[in-house]
């Protein structure tokens, strides 16, 4: 009875297992939304008319302002530059993820089927299992077996085939050696 059980639950088992296996194969990996790049600079020149003041401190006040112009000039002119970079950023970082997405179905898919054919192997072993336990049992009387050597019958019969295999085969050559042949 304990035999029957066994060989139900591996089966049950290998089921399950086949199951999973099919399930982790189908498996759809969630998508990370992605961000296009849309990064944009408009660039253009500051410029600042030029003045002359009666004191000093203005004018000392006026060429810090003009530089500081210079300085928004150049960071604009720079800005599609570092916009550009930005961009190719974020094109690069979806591509990861596109990249890592496609891992991850590859790895689902493989594990699966590796997965499916443990299950497999598990039900082809208990098919066997549940076989032999639930076949019917013959009676002892149609039951064949091979003779079975005693020690006394096997004692009798070794000699005979050690003599047989130790004595000496004739060759073809002793056989004409053995002859004597006629003198001319």
């Amino acid at each position: 009875m304990l035999k029957k059980i066994t060989s139900l639950a591996i089966v049950a088992i290998g089921v399950v297992v086949l199951i999973l296996g099919l399930t982790m194969r189908n498996t759809e990996v969630e998508s990370v939304p992605t961000s296009e790049p849309s990064f944009s600079a408009s660039t253009g020149y500051y410029s600042v008319p030029s003045a002359k003041f009666g004191a000093d401190f203005y004018t000392y006040m006026y060429d810090a302002f003009v530089n500081t112009v210079d300085a928004l000039n150049d960071i604009s002119w720079a800005m599609p530059s570092m916009v550009k970079a930005q961009n190719a950023t974020v094109e690069a970082i979806n591509s990861e993820i596109k990249a890592v997405e496609n891992l991850q179905k590859t790895g689902y898919s493989i594990g699966g089927m590796i997965v499916a054919a443990i299950g497999l192997a598990i039900i082809a072993s208990g098919v066997g299992k549940v076989g032999e336990a639930f076949a019917p049992e013959q009676p002892a009387s149609q039951k064949t077996t091979a003779p079975a050597l005693t020690s006394d019958s096997a004692a009798a019969e070794a000699p005979a085939a050690v003599a047989e295999a130790e004595a000496p085969a004739e060759s073809v050559d002793n056989k004409e050696e053995s002859e004597e042949m006629p003198e001319l």
